[in-house]
C-alpha cells in the first residue's frame, strides 16, 4: 500500500532522474558559445575610442571645472529608505542649480562653453566597462557634435510636436533608442513620460466635477521638464535629477552628442524622432 510506495521512493526507486536526460542551462549556454566568441565581440571594446573633437582641444577651448558634477551616492541605512522624497527633491535641486548657475557664469565670462572632463567618450570605460559582454550593441563613436552645431545657438530644448495629445512637449513615444542597449532606461523615461497624459486626463475630471473633492490632487503635469533643473544652451551645461537606490541624486553634463557615422547628422545613441528635431 502507501507504506511499500514511501519505502520504494526513500530508495531512489520509481523517481525520474532527470538530470540524465536534460542539460544544465550552463552547459547549454558553453555549448552554444563555443567557438562564437571571437565572432560576436566587437574589437573596438577593449580599446579607446578615437573621438572628434579630442579631449585636448576641448579641454583647451572649453570651460571645465574641479568641482564635482554629481552629488554623492550614498547607500541609505535600510531603516531610512522611505524618507520625505518631495523634500529631498527640492534640496537636490536646489544643490544642482546652484552648481549649475556657477558653471553658466563662468561660462559667460569666458566665453566659452562647458566640458565634462570627468566623461567623454574616447574612454573605454565610460562605453565598454568590464563586464561588457559579446555581444555588445554600443555603437563606435567617431565624432561628437554640439546641441547648438546641430540646431543653433536658440534652438529650444523642449518643442512641441503636432501630433502631442496634451500641451506637454514630451511624449512617451518621442525617444529612439538609436545604438545602444539602454532600453531599460528608455522605457523608465518613457513610463515617466507618460505620467503626463495621466496627469492631463485627470485635471479634465477635476474641472468637470467628476472626482471628489477630498481626493487626492496630481501635479506635475511636465515630469521629463522637471527633471532638468537648470541648463543653459549656449553654454553646453545641463543639470538632471535621477531617483537612485531610493534617493534623489543629481548630474551635471556637457551636450556633446556622438554621432551616428552613417547617417549625416543623426545622434548614433537615443533621440527623438526625427520630426521633432526638425
Amino acid at each position: 500500500g502507501l507504506s511499500k510506495l514511501r519505502a520504494r521512493f526513500r530508495r531512489g526507486k520509481g523517481r525520474v532522474n532527470t538530470r540524465s536526460k536534460f542539460k544544465s542551462k550552463v552547459a547549454y549556454e558553453d555549448e552554444n558559445n563555443e567557438g562564437n566568441e571571437e565572432e560576436q565581440r566587437p574589437d573596438y571594446v577593449d580599446q579607446d575610442p578615437e573621438v572628434e573633437p579630442s579631449r585636448d582641444s576641448l579641454m583647451d577651448s572649453c570651460f571645465t571645472t574641479e568641482l564635482g558634477t554629481r552629488s554623492q551616492i550614498r547607500r541609505l541605512p535600510r531603516q531610512n529608505i522611505h524618507t520625505d522624497t518631495k523634500n529631498e527633491f527640492d534640496v537636490k535641486r536646489d544643490e544642482c542649480v546652484a552648481r549649475v548657475r556657477e558653471i553658466m557664469d563662468a561660462c559667460e565670462d569666458s566665453g566659452q562653453k562647458f566640458f565634462d572632463q570627468s566623461f567623454y567618450f574616447d574612454k573605454q570605460e565610460n562605453l565598454f566597462p568590464p563586464g561588457t559582454p559579446n555581444d555588445c550593441t554600443v555603437g563606435l563613436p567617431e565624432k561628437c557634435m554640439r546641441m547648438s552645431e546641430l540646431f543653433g545657438e536658440d534652438c529650444q530644448v523642449f518643442v512641441e510636436g503636432e501630433t502631442d495629445e496634451i500641451n506637454d512637449p514630451v511624449d512617451a513615444s518621442d525617444i529612439v533608442q538609436g545604438s545602444i542597449g539602454d532600453c531599460f532606461l528608455i522605457g523608465a523615461i518613457s513610463g515617466i513620460a507618460a505620467h503626463g497624459l495621466k496627469v492631463s486626463a485627470q485635471w479634465d475630471k477635476e474641472d468637470a466635477g467628476e472626482v471628489p473633492d477630498n481626493a487626492p490632487s496630481v501635479e506635475h503635469e511636465e515630469p521629463i521638464e522637471r527633471l532638468l533643473v537648470a541648463y543653459d544652451v549656449k553654454a553646453g551645461v545641463y543639470g538632471v535629477m535621477f531617483f537612485k537606490m531610493g534617493q534623489w541624486e543629481w548630474v551635471i553634463i556637457d551636450d556633446l552628442i556622438p554621432m551616428s557615422p552613417d547617417e549625416e547628422e543623426t545622434p548614433l545613441f537615443a533621440n527623438c524622432k526625427v520630426g521633432d528635431m526638425e
